[in-house]
């Protein structure tokens, strides 16, 4: 992981980095919790692909706000915790609790559960409906935070077609 690092955060691209890039990892002691880079992009494949498809398969149950809410939540879950697997889960956590995107991750991960507590435990179709719309535009706010500028690029474009 570290020659990746290396090589994408040098100005240049000179042959050795390119040559560094492909090298093995030096062999170090392997705890069991570590994985390799091809696991940990597989598991980001699988997951990212789960991701996508209960996203995708929430839309069948569109009328059914409830059965929305379970697809709809597991399938961000899913795709928050794909991210996780290429960089690390503590990396990633860091990178969510920074100080300009910690607002946004936490009304996304509110949204989620308040999405999932409306829908299984209160069981209200209702309260279900107002949340699913929070969750989603908390979950592109939250994406947006990982683009450079990308929130204020997201405040001029609403002020702009809502003339505010």
């Amino acid at each position: 992981m570290e020659a990746i690092s290396t090589f994408f955060s040098s100005g240049e691209a000179s042959l050795d980095n390119v040559k560094n890039f492909f090298q093995p990892a030096p062999s170090t002691p392997a705890s069991p919790l570590t994985l390799s880079l091809k696991k940990r992009v597989i598991a980001f494949a699988v997951c990212l692909v789960l991701g996508v498809a209960f996203c995708f398969l929430s839309t069948l149950f569109f009328f059914n706000p409830r059965m929305f809410a379970k697809f709809y939540t597991f399938g961000n879950i899913c795709l928050l915790g794909s991210t996780m697997f290429l960089v690390g889960p503590w990396k990633q956590i860091k990178n969510m609790f920074t100080p300009n995107r910690m607002m946004s991750t936490m009304i996304y991960l509110l949204a989620m559960l308040m999405t999932l507590y409306t829908a299984l435990v209160l069981q209200s179709k209702l309260l279900a409906i107002p949340m699913i719309i929070v969750q989603i535009g908390a979950a592109f706010w939250y994406g947006v935070s990982y683009i450079p500028y990308g929130q204020e690029m997201a405040r001029a474009s609403a002020s702009f077609c809502f003339n505010v």
